[in-house]
């Protein structure tokens, strides 16, 4: 071995010598000072050393594969004794007066984790971002809103159309059932006769050089409309049942009076090559 360390020597060995007795060897400097002081016994097995010089011989090979191993042994061993001066200096413990509780080093490592997630953005940049859920908000709202008002209307309607359901089944039961056909024949005829095409048409032609003075962009086919309720409510009166009436006449006013106005609004808005191509 190159080093040694016992509680006499520590280092690498220098001119070798080695203990017959139990062929261990020392710097021949260390094992004269260890002689010196009274140990007469080997630093790593304790066996005797004799009385006599004899007891010890040099090991010139040992140190020469020493010095081939560590061609510059005064260097190595300077830097060996500044690394272990340095790693037993005693290191400065940074004690805090005040010790934080367990909750306080949660809140601090929360807080670091949050302000690493913290992301820097351009105030502009989410104002035009934010644009698009204010207006999607918007839509959803205003859709809601129209939709509650329709709803109430149309259950207003529907609940007064309900309650008029059992009158309107038993309002021709005095009447022959060819009388009623031949009224709504006749009602019918009526209806056909006085309808408002041109409100349906639009309120101008665009083929038409000059405009119709008659236009209107109001329905004006009250008479046909009338007509066309009133046959309506003959022909329910014929059915069997309140849901029978209720569905017949419901359906009937969509036909002759949402209707119209639905036709109307589309040939307005839809432009003329589109409509005759």
């Amino acid at each position: 071995m190159f080093l040694i360390s016992t509680r006499h020597f520590v280092g690498i060995v220098r001119n070798a010598t080695v203990i017959k007795s139990c062929l261990h060897r020392f710097c021949d400097k260390c094992l004269n000072e260890c002689l010196r002081s009274g140990i007469k016994e080997c630093p790593s097995c304790r066996a005797v050393i004799g009385p006599k010089r004899s007891s010890l011989r040099r090991d010139e090979t040992f140190d020469k594969l020493v010095a081939t191993i560590y061609p510059d042994l005064e260097r190595y061993e300077a830097a060996e004794d500044e690394r272990i001066a340095s790693a037993n200096t005693p290191k400065r413990l940074h004690h805090d007066d005040n010790p934080m509780s367990p909750s306080g080093k949660r809140a601090k490592a929360t807080a670091q984790v949050g302000v690493q997630n913290v992301r820097e953005y351009d105030y502009w940049g989410m104002s035009k971002a934010s644009a698009a859920i204010t207006q999607q908000l918007s839509l959803v709202f205003i859709f809601f809103v129209h939709m509650w008002q329709g709803v109430k209307e149309g259950m207003l309607f529907s609940a007064t159309l309900s309650i008029l359901s059992p009158v309107l089944r038993t309002l021709t039961e005095s009447y022959a059932v060819d009388t009623i056909w031949a009224l709504s024949v006749a009602l019918t005829g009526i209806h056909l006769i006085t309808h408002d095409y041109t409100y349906i048409n639009g309120t101008t032609y665009k083929y038409v050089l000059v405009p119709c003075p008659t236009c209107t962009s109001r329905y004006a086919g009250t008479i046909s409309l009338n007509a066309a309720i009133f046959t309506s409510v003959l022909l329910a009166s014929l059915l069997h049942s309140n849901e029978q009436v209720f569905s017949f006449v419901l359906f009937a006013i969509e036909v002759f009076a949402v209707s119209p106005i639905a036709q109307h609004n589309i040939k307005v808005q839809t432009p003329l090559r589109a409509r005759y191509g």
